[in-house]
């Protein structure tokens, strides 16, 4: 009777190995495939600063900088999979005083543009999921761009509709830092 039992026990042990060996075999090559994708570097992961926009009209080519020759600011794509941006223009007014007057807050909101949220990554585009914004038309909206790496640079194209005109818009930056790893 023992004898029985023991052989029982070691052909349960065995199925047991073998339905591990097939599940281990089939699962492998996802978690391989998982590994290598969370450690493949993000090539928009980091911070970056901002060079240029340039603006061209799609009805009459003409060329335009809505931030000045030396526009600033910084955009920012951590890991985890927020972003955040802040735009100026170069030559923004300085407020005389501490608290803005009316003209001057309209002034500044002019000169800026500033939303964070998540982003998601499909093949050259990024799509900015917009939680929140300067101008709250744009939260909750998604922002697509077209994006491409040269080296250190950054370029960001999309087509907007500003006051009624068909824009295609250029953005360049400059990676300011190193990248990151991506995120999941």
């Amino acid at each position: 009777m023992g004898e029985i039992k023991m052989r029982l026990n070691f052909f349960a042990l065995m199925r047991f190995l073998r339905i591990s060996f097939v599940v281990a075999v089939v699962m492998s090559p996802s978690l391989v495939l998982a590994n290598q994708a969370s450690t493949q570097v993000n090539p928009i992961c980091g911070t970056w600063k901002l060079l240029s926009v340039m603006d061209v009209d799609l009805g009459t080519h003409q060329a335009f900088q809505p931030y000045g020759r030396h526009p600033q600011g910084y955009l920012n794509y951590l890991p985890d999979g927020h972003m955040a941006v802040i735009m100026v223009s170069g030559d923004r007014l300085t407020p005389s005083k501490t608290t803005v007057t009316a003209q001057e807050a309209a002034k500044l909101y002019s000169q800026m543009t500033s939303y964070s949220g998540t982003y998601t990554l499909k093949s050259n585009q990024i799509i900015h999921h917009v939680e929140v914004a300067w101008n709250p038309r744009w939260t909750g909206s998604d922002q697509v761009r077209d994006y491409k790496i040269q080296g250190n640079h950054l370029t960001l194209t999309m087509n907007l509709k500003i006051k009624k005109e068909a824009i295609h818009s250029i953005l360049v930056w400059e990676r300011a830092g190193k990248e990151c790893q991506n995120h999941e």
